[in-house]
């Protein structure tokens, strides 16, 4: 629990579409503080969907011996029932699996 004499501080951190930022908050009874806020205009969540899908198109490539016919692409919310669809209408698609702890799963 925290108290005056001991505020609990936390990190929050958001990776948004357009920018980069990190906030410092101290919690005390009844108070919110922010102790420091700071953003980079110039790295945003594409900027890892990039190098992501990029590193999923060489496991593509290495696991199946073959180039992706287009460009890479991580798909988010409703891009999935777009890809979906898209799958059902032009054939079957690789799915790879990013989770912690495993370098990748591929179906």
């Amino acid at each position: 629990m925290f108290n005056k004499e001991n505020p609990l501080k936390v990190m929050l951190i958001d990776m948004g579409a357009t920018s980069y930022s990190v906030s410092i908050i101290s919690f005390e009874p009844g108070k919110l503080i922010v102790k420091s806020s700071q953003h980079d205009p110039d790295l945003d969540g594409r900027e890892f969907d990039k190098v992501i899908a990029e590193w999923i198109a060489e496991a593509f490539k290495t696991k199946y011996k073959g180039k992706l016919s287009g460009k890479p692409k991580v798909a988010h919310g409703n891009d999935k029932q777009h890809v979906e669809h898209s799958a059902a209408h032009n054939g079957p698609k690789a799915h790879i699996i990013l989770s912690e702890g495993s370098e990748e799963t591929c179906k």
